[in-house]
């Protein structure tokens, strides 16, 4: 995988995760936690849809065990993951991605899941 500046595996141990969103992340390509009238967390939906990249979005807002488990990774919203890696800066960082067509913006295509190597 590239080099991605700001990035932090989710391996990290932040405490038990009982919620189940760990696997969430680590089984989807790309996951981003958000507000729904979060003016950031609607831009980089937009930001997503506009390049093409699909994304399982986790709205927090009636979900207090997805926000708590969001703010352990960062304190602002959207919390985005990619690849099982969390992406710091929320939507600046993305737009700085885009920009710049740096993963997951590149078109390259995403790594291989890793379901299929589990068992």
């Amino acid at each position: 995988m590239p080099v991605m500046y700001g990035a932090l595996n989710t391996g990290g141990d932040l405490g038990e995760d009982t919620t189940g969103y760990k696997g969430v992340i680590s089984q989807e390509k790309c996951t981003m936690f958000v507000k729904r009238f979060c003016p950031y967390s609607i831009e980089a939906r937009k930001l997503l849809h506009k390049r093409g990249i699909s994304c399982k979005v986790i709205e927090v807002d009636y979900s207090p065990e997805a926000h708590d488990f969001a703010k352990r990774y960062q304190r602002t919203f959207p919390v985005f993951f990619l690849n099982d890696t969390l992406i710091k800066g929320g939507y600046e960082k993305l737009k700085y991605l885009s920009d710049r067509n740096l993963p997951p913006f590149d078109n390259s295509p995403l790594p291989i899941d890793r379901r299929s190597y589990i068992g």
